[in-house]
Order: structure tokens, then sequence, then C-alpha cells
């Protein structure tokens, strides 16, 4: 059985691009960086922190800011 292409989907390697974050959260992101490494952290340290990784091939380090909460499982 060969397989058949579906012509309401594109090929492998045609996938669309993904979505563009929106323009407010592209200008905020560096801001909560900035705070968040600053002293004045403990405003935010309750939600957010950031996470920092390093690209595979770039080696380019990133950092971005994201929430988090405590989860705790009940017994």
């Amino acid at each position: 059985m060969t397989p058949t292409h579906d012509p309401k989907r594109p090929p492998a390697g045609d996938e669309a691009a993904k979505p563009l974050a929106p323009l407010w959260l592209l200008r905020l992101n560096p801001l909560m960086r900035a705070l968040l490494r600053s002293p004045l952290h403990g405003l935010l340290s309750g939600m957010l922190m950031l996470l920092s990784y390093t690209g595979r091939k770039s080696g380019k380090v990133y950092t971005i800011p994201i929430g988090y909460f405590l989860w705790v499982p009940m017994s």
C-alpha cells in the first residue's frame, strides 16, 4: 500500500510557520527579565522565574520568564 497525499494537508517540510507572539508580550519579556534579575525580584518571585537554555546548534543562551505554581499532590 502506498501512502497518498492529503490535499488538505501540506507535504512534510512545508508546514506553516508558527504564529508570532503578541507584540505586548515581546515588549514585556525584557522588562520581566530585568526585574527578576534585580534586587526587586521579590515582587515577582512568588509567581515568575527565569528559564535559561542553550541552543543546540548556535550555542546561544536564551532566557525567558515563565510562570509557575507550587503543586502539592493530594494524598
